[in-house]
């Protein structure tokens, strides 16, 4: 739910200062509405992953509107491709995905969670499921406005930036070097937390919601996954 409400947040937010661009979104945004309160009332993983997937939909679906004209149609969406990704939009969430389970893990690790063990994801990977739900968080602040930012800032250049390879569209060396540097910058701008009433970098904020998961199933639930980007 976390994660859903983030979505809907950056696509309200990204769309607020243009009338036109906000009315044309409207359907994914109540796709995304809609499956919040759906997944509040799953009943089981099943259905909540789901609605995960439904919300997702909407919310690439109003990522591609998102994307300033200026920024080029070469740089514009279609859709959320991954193994490969398909077009230069996807290729640094991609690559910033990567990044962000990485310090999730470091994360998980450092607070002594077994990474192994996950909710909503299950092991049919090397990667560790514990690692892939706490990723899910995160997501939005940090990899997807970082990406759609850099984008409509025009950092990226459509030809330099990127190696296509048939179907497959990858950051070139430039390309991952821009967007790491895009990604540390965003890690560390700080957000105040909900549950703790003051500013945290995202990079804190990680390790700060891996020790709230434990204290979830040991002594105090309620306080993880609180924490919202406004």
């Amino acid at each position: 739910m976390a994660k859903i409400e983030m979505q809907l947040r950056h696509v309200l937010k990204a769309s607020r200062k243009d009338g036109a661009v906000r009315a044309g979104i409207e359907e994914p945004i109540e796709i995304l509405r809609g499956g919040l309160r759906r997944a509040a009332k799953a009943v089981d993983r099943t259905s909540l992953i789901g609605q995960e997937g439904s919300a997702a939909r909407g919310y690439f679906g109003a990522l591609a509107a998102l994307v300033h004209p200026e920024a080029g149609d070469a740089l514009r969406p279609r859709g959320r491709s991954r193994r490969p990704p398909e077009d230069r939009f996807n290729a640094p969430l991609s690559f910033g995905y990567t990044l962000l389970y990485r310090d999730v893990l470091s994360a998980i690790l450092w607070v002594g969670l077994e990474p192994g063990f996950g909710v909503l994801h299950q092991p049919r990977s090397a990667a560790f499921p514990l690692a892939l739900d706490l990723t899910e968080l995160f997501r939005g602040p940090v990899v997807d406005m970082a990406a759609l930012g850099a984008v409509n800032r025009r950092t990226f250049d459509a030809e330099r930036d990127f190696v296509i390879t048939g179907r497959q569209v990858w950051l070139s060396d430039a390309g991952r070097r821009a967007f790491i540097e895009v990604y540390e910058r965003r890690k560390h701008e700080e957000y105040r937390h909900d549950v703790l009433g003051f500013s945290l970098s995202c990079a804190r904020t990680m390790e700060l919601e891996a020790r709230l998961l434990e204290k979830e199933w040991l002594s105090e639930p309620g306080l993880f996954a609180r924490f919202r980007i406004r």
